[in-house]
């Protein structure tokens, strides 16, 4: 059992991993810090936190749910006072946290990204079980301590994730296709309906484009911190577009065809 966690942001994220830490009793006590003091005030009239952050508590796990533009700051405001635990985060993308935080915080830092979520937003939204049986890549960087990276761990399967460890890098350039390019595709499709034609959209529309109504400030910074494998990935869309576009162009039965069978059999195969 943990005894002091310090949760940083409680959105979606940090709201529903303090439930779970609660309610499965991960840790004597829960602490959070957040820009909205109404946020904090809820958490604790619902029992889900014990208090807010405050100095002199030794903290030995610290959960960084924060947006990605302020990890950096954000950290280093607190440092002084969590010299002691080991450190996380949840963001989506991996590099650029372990840039800033590793320096920061030196081997006690290792990287986290639950593959869990939502289009909705907020501790509002939040809730107990949100990681259950969902894969967590933890991102040890290169001097992070055994026991620390156990920790971690351990922390995420009492969680109820799958856990799956994985480098930094590693994890943008895949998570670059597999979740930030569909995010950006929902995006593009969304815009390009005319607005005369919103009364006339079916259910294939409304599933392929849910997460295009995802936060805004949490995919802005995801695009730009892994700037370069979603470039890349965009181009690889445009080629398979590319392709179905001149398939159709040809008007060649067969092949397009044989192309949409290869494609779906692809897809139920996932």
């Amino acid at each position: 059992m943990l005894n002091n966690t310090l949760i940083v942001g409680l959105g979606l994220i940090g709201g529903s991993l303090a439930f779970d830490i609660k309610s499965k009793k991960l840790s004597k006590h829960i602490y959070a810090l957040d820009k909205d003091q109404n946020t904090l005030n809820t958490a604790i009239e619902k029992g889900v936190i014990d208090g807010a952050f405050k100095e002199g508590v030794k903290y030995d796990f610290v959960i960084f749910c924060n947006p990605i533009s302020t990890l950096e700051s954000v950290a280093k405001n607190i440092k002084e006072h969590i010299k002691d635990a080991v450190i996380t985060d949840v963001a989506s993308v991996k590099e650029y946290p372990e840039s800033v935080l590793k320096p920061i915080f030196k081997e006690r830092y290792i990287g986290s990204h639950p593959i869990a979520g939502s289009h909705k937003n907020g501790f509002e939204n939040a809730s107990k079980d949100l990681f259950s049986n969902r894969l967590t890549i933890v991102c040890p960087t290169d001097i992070s301590k055994k026991d620390h990276i156990e920790k971690v761990k351990t922390f995420w399967e009492h969680i109820g994730a799958k856990v799956e460890i994985m480098d930094a890098k590693t994890h943008d350039e895949i998570f670059a296709t597999t979740s930030h390019l569909p995010h950006l595709i929902a995006y593009a499709l969304t815009k390009t309906l005319p607005e005369e034609y919103k009364n006339y959209v079916g259910q294939g529309f409304l599933d392929t484009t849910r997460i295009g109504a995802s936060q805004s400030e949490l995919w802005t910074d995801i695009f730009l911190y892994n700037q370069e494998n979603v470039l890349k990935s965009i181009e690889l869309f445009k080629k398979q577009l590319d392709t179905l576009e001149n398939a159709i162009k040809d008007k060649n039965k067969d092949n397009l065809k044989s192309m949409l069978d290869e494609i779906s059999e692809k897809r139920k195969n996932l």
